[in-house]
């Protein structure tokens, strides 16, 4: 004999054939039915033979800044689009259901704004997130997912999968012709800051670059650096000689290049640091005229550059 299972709304009857036998089965030994949808031959507790559907929940609004103990909505969903804050927001809790063991949310980042998830930290104990590493989970991009399951055994949420912008590398390049005549002093190479949210403890900094001298210049030093902005102190750079020769048609010209790299450390992921480049230009023997060090990446792309890159 052969009884039919209805499940579903007024609008829509889901018909799952369930031979007799197997329906006492559920009726009066449930801790070990399994279920089968689309299926008569379940294979796990809950065999789909078909697609699934996860509805969503209202949209939820961040503010800027630390977001603790994050409700959902009156009838939980499993989706939620993130809306709301105009800077960087941290998620440090999310209430679950109550004894809801396995509760699977998914979270999608729709705003331009950098999400941070922190580790065990903000609102109540039992709505915390156990992030990998034991350590804050940047997700940058728009769009990003992040999935977490709540462990009723840890009473933490876990997450289980995400989604990041896949460009491991912030960087800047000089965009515009640029000129330095002697200052005596460290001056600002315009438009070179780079502003960074860390994903890591620890980055890798390069700055790299190739430019000349005028005719004026017969020999002296360029120095390039590094200057963090956020803790107001030099990073490190390079030192290089220049010299101005004539090659065997009488054209005098110059060149020089730059290579720079070097970790940063000691960063608290989720924060943004800003770091900027300077240069000095110390003539040392000049032609009558006023000597400058010459970046023109626009007027002689081919061999002139000047970029700061973090590699995260």
């Amino acid at each position: 004999m052969v009884s039919t299972l209805k499940i579903g709304t007024m609008k829509t009857k889901l018909h799952v054939l369930i031979p007799f036998g197997i329906l006492l089965f559920l009726g009066f030994n449930t801790l070990n039915a399994q279920v089968g949808i689309g299926t008569l031959d379940p294979k796990t507790q809950l065999d789909v033979d078909g697609a699934i559907s996860l509805r969503e929940g209202t949209a939820l609004g961040m503010a800027t800044g630390n977001n603790n103990n994050v409700g959902l909505t009156a009838v939980p969903n499993s989706f939620y689009r993130i809306t709301g804050p105009v800077g960087a927001f941290r998620i440090g809790s999310i209430t679950p259901l109550t004894d809801a063991d396995g509760q699977v949310v998914t979270l999608e980042n729709t705003t331009t704004q950098t999400m941070t998830l922190r580790h065990n930290a903000g609102g109540l104990g039992t709505s915390r997130i156990y992030c990998p590493g034991g350590r804050d989970l940047v997700i940058n991009g728009q769009y990003s997912t992040v999935t977490l399951m709540y462990n009723i055994t840890q009473q933490r949420w876990i997450i289980t999968n995400y989604t990041n912008d896949p460009t491991p590398v912030d960087s800047v390049t000089l965009a515009a012709d640029y000129s330095l005549t002697a200052t005596g002093a460290f001056s600002d190479v315009s438009a070179m800051s780079l502003t960074f949210v860390a994903r890591e403890t620890s980055v890798l900094v390069t700055l790299s670059g190739s430019g000349d001298a005028n005719v004026i210049l017969a020999a002296g030093i360029a120095d390039f650096r590094v200057f963090n902005v956020t803790s107001g102190a030099s990073f490190g750079g390079t030192h290089e000689k220049l010299t101005t020769f004539d090659d065997i048609f009488g054209v005098v010209s110059s060149a020089w290049s730059i290579s720079f790299t070097k970790p940063l450390t000691g960063l608290t992921v989720g924060n943004s640091y800003t770091l900027k480049v300077q240069a000095l230009f110390d003539p040392i023997l000049v032609f009558p005229g006023t000597p400058a060090l010459q970046i023109f990446p626009i007027s002689l792309p081919d061999d002139h550059h000047l970029t700061l890159s973090v590699i995260q």
